[in-house]
């Protein structure tokens, strides 16, 4: 009988509208809703989401979303009861809703998140991984429901089950399996298989694997035959749903092109990302973070052709920003920055964006810090104190030793070190992590013997007016060199 079944299948549905396509979906339904911020995301099922009307949604996806477009409209007709996602901005609506006790907030790693997807479809029960191991979030105890008001918190996170994996700890996590998944792809066949378009690929693939109905809309549907089998990515066995969009505003969140960067006025900063430049060597593969790397490195490198830039969403070979006039709101950076691609560079999903970092696979990872400390540990994340943002993909960038991490920060913020004795922020991102710390006062190693060492000290600084900025106490190498 279950092999009559399994024959009687039927190809993938191929509705004339989002509305008849949803219409099943009761309130208390799981979702799994691809796209990164505004790039790829399932608009026209979402708009039509939110005019069911249906409530109590958990949802699970890589952002809350833009303002008034993507999620922002289920979170705005207040249908989310548990929001699980990666990302967090101070002052948006999730945020708000969150610490106000209105919805449930399970905030993973960007990478855990994927990969509990990718595990629900693959028929993996669970998984263990490196991110997260020595932080808050292997303790334990983040809030994840505040009491009406959010002076209380009604439920915390719990702490994750260690094992030990040759000589080093992992967490175990537990894959995701849900009712529907909203995806969007660029063209399908009347079959279902589907082709996705640059960075608007992000999480959609996964996303399409871990649900029992799959719901796809696209630009445009072919007939069976049209597309080319090797350029299919998923395939029609995972969309049993098919609409084309009738509208799409494929917002552009920011938008730079060449020549239209914004100027690096902040002195301090210009200085940190000139030094950095001397890090990064021809062919390197590299990762630049949000803050300084980003802002100020990736537009300091003269020739992005030399080395191969790598963004979260899913693309390897940047080659800076869109050109004038070309600007793709499918081609993305983690910043949401229009780009363009260099000559042999590749797209691919976030997924497999996850797996290059933490597989170990990158000569050089660049990032930013709230705090970093004496032994080598990382803050760059804080939804509960005065900074911006979620989790992110930064877990997971740490949690590869293999891979060579520069920080990149302002020595003092407000007059306060940034460099300390021991994090005081809740949100450790890794323990012992860091093995090059570069400041606009000088370059301190991490992985010297002695611990935490300056070796290079900027110009008309000394070595006690640097010691007087800092939080903890450091060695001084004998062969301290200028920084240039």
């Amino acid at each position: 009988m279950l092999c009559t079944r399994r024959l009687l299948r039927q190809y993938c549905k191929i509705f004339d509208n989002p509305q008849d396509a949803i219409a099943d979906i009761t309130p208390g339904s799981s979702i799994a809703v691809g796209g990164y911020r505004s790039c790829g995301v399932p608009e026209n099922l979402l708009r039509s989401m939110r005019d069911l009307g249906s409530y109590d949604l958990g949802i699970y996806s890589m952002s809350s979303g833009q303002k008034n477009f993507g999620l922002d409209l289920l979170l705005q007709a207040r249908q989310i009861k548990r929001l699980t996602t990666t990302y967090l901005e101070h002052g948006s609506l999730a945020y708000n809703e969150w610490k106000s006790g209105s919805i449930e907030l399970d905030i993973l790693p960007e990478g855990t998140l994927a990969d509990k997807i990718r595990a629900g479809g693959a028929g993996i029960p669970g998984f263990y991984t490196k991110t997260g191991v020595g932080t808050g979030f292997e303790e334990g105890g983040f809030p994840i429901k505040y009491m009406t008001g959010g002076k209380r918190v009604e439920i915390f996170s719990g702490p994750k089950d260690k094992r030990n994996f040759e000589g080093e700890d992992h967490l175990f996590e537990e894959s995701i399996r849900t009712q529907f998944s909203f995806i969007k792809a660029w063209k399908a066949d009347t079959q279902g298989n589907l082709i996705y378009h640059r960075t608007a690929r992000n999480f959609n693939p996964e996303m399409a694997m871990c649900s029992k109905i799959t719901i796809a809309e696209v630009e445009e549907i072919v007939e069976v035959g049209q597309l080319d089998p090797d350029h299919i990515i998923t395939p029609s066995i995972f969309v049993h749903r098919l609409i084309k969009g009738e509208k799409y505003e494929k917002p552009i969140e920011n938008l730079v092109e060449e020549g239209a960067e914004k100027s690096i006025d902040d002195p301090d900063k210009l200085k940190i990302g000139q030094r950095a430049l001397k890090e990064i060597k021809e062919g390197m593969y590299i990762h630049l973070g949000i803050g300084i790397p980003n802002s100020v490195v990736f537009r300091l490198i003269p020739d992005k052709t030399k080395v191969r830039i790598i963004t979260i969403p899913g693309a390897l070979g940047v080659g800076g920003h869109a050109s004038k006039g070309q600007a793709d709101p499918d081609l993305i950076n983690a910043l949401r920055e229009t780009i363009r691609l260099n000559p042999g560079s590749s797209v691919f999903s976030s997924c497999d964006s996850m797996n290059i970092m933490r597989g170990g696979h990158l000569d050089l990872i660049m990032m930013g810090a709230y705090e970093v400390s004496q032994t080598g540990d990382i803050a760059n994340w804080d939804l509960e104190g005065d900074n911006e943002k979620g989790i992110g993909a930064s877990m997971d960038l740490v949690s590869s030793r293999k891979s060579r991490l520069i920080i990149l920060t302002t020595h003092t913020r407000n007059g306060r070190p940034k460099i300390v004795e021991e994090c005081t922020l809740s949100s450790i991102t890794g323990k012992g992590v860091v093995d090059t710390l570069i400041t606009e006062l000088g370059v301190f190693e991490f992985k010297r013997e002695g611990g935490m060492t300056l070796t290079e000290i900027a110009r008309g600084v000394s070595v006690d007016s640097i010691q007087a900025n800092t939080g903890c106490k450091f060695n001084v190498a004998s062969d301290l060199k200028k920084m240039d």
